[in-house]
Formats: C-alpha cells, structure tokens, sequence
C-alpha cells in the first residue's frame, strides 16, 4: 500500500494550493472576457494522487499522461449553465479529493478507459458534478500528450438532480457473488 510521507503530503497540498489559485485567476480572466479561450487551459499543474493510483492495469487500462490536467475551451463556452464560474473555480480541488471515479464506457463521445469523476460538488439545483477526463489526449496541444476534461456538467434531467447513473455504473462494476 502506497504511503506518502508527511513532506511528500505537504509539497502535494502546497502544489495543490497554488494551482487553485492559478486556475481561479484563469477562470476569472476568461469570465470577464466574455468569450472562451482559444485552446485548452492548464488547471492543474501535476496529475492529481488518485490518478497516479490508478496506474495503467487497474480501472483505466491506460496510464494517466504526466504534466497535470486541461480544460477544454467547451467548459467556458456555456452550453452547461448551470455551471458557473464559481463552481468552475471548484473543480480542481474537487478532483483531489473525488467522490467516486468510473471507466469511462460510452463509445460514443469518449473512448473506453477515459476517466469520469463524480465529484462532491453541486449546482444550483443540487445536482453532483460529473467531470469526463480523456487520458492522453494528441492533438489538443501540437506535440503532446495531455490529460484534458472535455466538459463538466451536473447529473440532472429537466432541472431536478438525478444520481441514476451514478448507481448504474457502480452496479455495473460490481463483481457477481
């Protein structure tokens, strides 16, 4: 069992730290702009510990890119409403410390072993968070590889928070006794 020592847990919380405050001067900046940014936007500077601790042969099958996690200009472009950018400021400490997180299996708009966090956050109406981040994204950044959440959005249908999916795919998981 992995076991970080207390300097190793107090340079990941000052990391941490800084980056959310990097991330909310970005979310800041963009929001008063008035427009999303052109490309992707770095939130955090180091892949978050329980990434890492999935490793490339556990849920994921693949091993989460080094350098952190993007932002997909589509969080900003506000086809989710509900997400705001004060809840935008949220979400890099919010996947520090994630709820749950499930292999993504939705062949339609991600690809299988993408990551999908459940995070403890909400929206106005009380929905949970989802947040889909695609391992080792190319093309996003020429040259390289990139650990990018494509959106964020709340769990709810017509406006009233919904956790089926959530129970949905934990059942999936579950081995059969």
């Amino acid at each position: 069992m992995f076991q970080p020592s207390r300097e190793d847990v107090r340079l990941a919380d000052e990391a941490l730290a800084s980056d959310v405050r990097e991330w909310k001067k970005t979310v800041d900046a963009i929001a008063s702009s008035g427009r999303p940014p052109s490309g992707p936007q770095k939130m955090l500077g180091q892949t978050p510990l329980v990434m890492q601790l999935l490793g490339a042969d556990t849920v994921t099958g693949k091993a989460a890119a080094t350098g952190g996690i993007y932002a997909a200009p589509h969080l900003f472009d506000g086809a989710h409403p509900n997400i705001t950018p004060d809840l935008l400021q949220q979400i890099p400490a919010a996947m520090a410390d994630p709820i749950a997180i499930f292999d993504s299996d939705n062949p339609a708009s991600r690809a299988k072993g993408d990551l999908v966090f459940m995070l403890g956050l909400t929206d106005a109406n009380g929905a949970t968070l989802v947040v889909p981040v695609v391992l080792k994204a190319t093309g996003e950044i020429p040259g390289s590889q990139i650990n990018i959440i494509k959106s964020a959005y709340a769990k709810e249908r017509e406006g009233i928070p919904s956790n089926t999916w959530f129970v949905q795919s934990s059942y999936k998981k579950m081995p059969a006794t």
